[in-house]
């Protein structure tokens, strides 16, 4: 069914009509680890391709991911879900719990769910280490991973990978700094990737880890110091209402002192460095109306854009950027990338003969 996706698109929309989203949450719900070995191959292969074709199906499909999420709200989640005879996140979740919750399986099963979230089954393997418990060794193989690391396609895979610490830590203390340690470098690798994981409601959750976690003598400085991190990191971007209430009610302690820990967290997220803004992705406009307009502001207006994305226009034929009708007496105006795509080819011609002229003139010795 896999192979039969890749070479036919419309094979997605037959999935998700004859219930093949269904079919895969029974699976994953059903299965659980064996102690033969044999037997333990096939259940993780099987746990491996039902994550397979839930990432495909839902890969540049829009019907799809709109049929398989749910609106969640992460402050109240619901008490019971039929894993069996509903989709999305959180009956993905659900689905897991077996396989999570077994140490057998817990690893291998983590990894297919980040490999979800960036649809890059390469990845699977990034939680496959030892027993060993050396951050920097742990530190070292998240790295490894980095450069295969691309955008996050679902982000809501990894609020699911950051529910379950708790079974991480049944597992060790590797996995559970290894799970924070992938958040916080994925926050790096893109402004939208950090974006992103700041939208899916971590900060609250993960501030009152923080919280727990500073008094605590059994947990080791590495993991404190990692949640600090990826706390500050995502704050960066700022914070709702309600987390930041939090927050400001968790400086003062109980005896009216201030917290140094809590205090330092909130001078960095007051220190914020992004305007506000939005993020688009595939295709996606923003819409301004403005009624009564007889023509362009007298002030003019802006338009601006990142030009690291460049690089990605034209692919898909012709491209409008920006879409202006101002009313009947301006003509219809259009800002299309082919002008811009023209333009950023000259320059990057241009960039290009001047590396090989002046790789020419290193190798002639200054002729």
């Amino acid at each position: 069914m896999h192979k039969i996706m890749l070479e036919d698109a419309a094979t997605k929309d037959v999935f998700r009509e004859m219930d093949g989203f269904l079919v895969v949450m029974s699976v994953l719900s059903t299965l659980q680890a064996v102690d033969d070995e044999v037997a333990k191959t096939e259940v993780l292969e099987a746990t491996r391709l039902a994550f397979v074709m839930l990432s495909e199906s839902l890969e540049d499909h829009a019907d799809n991911q709109e049929y398989f999420k749910v609106c969640i709200d992460w402050g109240t989640r619901p008490c019971l879900i039929d894993v069996q005879n509903s989709v999305g996140f959180e009956s993905l979740g659900e689905a897991m719990a077996t396989l999570v919750n077994d140490t057998a399986t817990i690893r291998h099963t983590l990894g297919f769910l980040v490999s979800l979230g960036l649809h890059k089954f390469s990845m699977s393997g990034i939680f496959d280490f030892g027993d060993e418990t050396d951050h920097t060794l742990l530190d070292h193989r998240i790295r490894d991973f980095e450069p295969a690391f691309g955008p996050i396609r679902h982000p809501q895979a990894f609020r699911l990978l950051f529910d379950f610490l708790p079974q991480a830590a049944a597992d060790g203390r590797a996995l559970r700094y290894s799970i924070l340690k992938l958040l916080e470098r994925l926050s790096y690798h893109s402004h939208r990737n950090h974006c992103l994981l700041s939208s899916i409601g971590l900060v609250e959750p993960l501030f009152r880890t923080y919280c727990a976690w500073k008094e605590d003598a059994g947990i080791s400085k590495p993991e404190r110091q990692i949640v600090q991190k990826l706390l500050r990191r995502l704050v960066d971007v700022g914070t709702g209402t309600d987390e930041a209430r939090v927050m400001f009610q968790s400086v003062v302690r109980e005896d009216g002192t201030l917290d140094a820990d809590v205090l330092e967290v909130l001078r960095a997220g007051m220190k914020v460095k992004w305007p506000e803004h939005l993020s688009l992705e595939s295709c996606a406009a923003i819409q301004v109306p403005h009624h009564d307009t007889r023509g362009l502001p007298l002030q003019g207006f802006t338009f601006m854009v990142r030009a690291s994305w460049f690089g990605m226009l034209g692919r898909h034929g012709l491209m409008v950027l920006v879409d202006m009708d101002v009313g009947r007496e301006i003509p219809f105006q259009q800002l299309t990338c082919d002008i811009l795509v023209s333009a950023a080819r000259s320059c990057l011609r241009r960039a290009r003969d001047d590396a090989r002229w002046t790789s020419g003139v290193s190798d002639n010795g200054g002729d």
